[in-house]
């Protein structure tokens, strides 16, 4: 019987990396129909073109976001989608919010389909590993997982 990593072929031991698709990148987290769906940080005018007013009071956001990115979904031959990916801080957890809809005109908070995010302190560059792993776990509660070949993460 073997270690983990290790493979035994005919009694004898040979160690075999284990090597796992983790995605490092928003770009590596799609491995397939690439043609069709890519991933990636949101550029400027793609977070500019949803700028407007966010009609609800202040104090009613459902939750605080830190370490967040608009993360845009570019659908070949469509539109582009934005989501916010980042740190639920009264949740406290990892969330990856439904469709923004709108982000205010100081950027201190965004409406999604369902609900009103306040923005604190953003991330920089790539999400970090456990954002890019929440990110696959959510593309699979949304039944687009298998389609492009998301790391299975549940």
């Amino acid at each position: 019987m073997g270690t983990p990593g290790t493979r035994v072929a005919g009694g004898a031991a040979m160690t075999h990396p284990i090597e796992l698709p983790i995605p490092t990148t928003l770009d590596a987290i799609v491995r397939r129909n690439r043609d069709t769906c890519e991933i990636g940080l949101a550029i400027p005018t793609e977070i500019d073109a949803l700028r407007g007013d966010i009609d609800a009071p202040f104090g009613t956001e459902k939750d605080v976001l830190t370490d967040w990115r608009f993360i845009a979904f570019r659908i070949r031959e469509r539109r582009t989608a934005l989501v916010l990916l980042g740190d639920a801080k009264r949740q406290g957890f990892i969330l990856s919010t439904s469709e923004v809809q709108v982000v205010s005109r100081d950027g201190s908070r965004v409406r999604t389909r369902n609900s009103i995010y306040a923005l604190a302190r953003a991330g920089e560059g790539e999400p970090p590993l456990p954002h890019l792993l929440q990110l696959c776990a959510t593309l699979h509660a949304w039944g687009l997982g298998w389609f492009l070949g998301v790391l299975d993460v549940w």
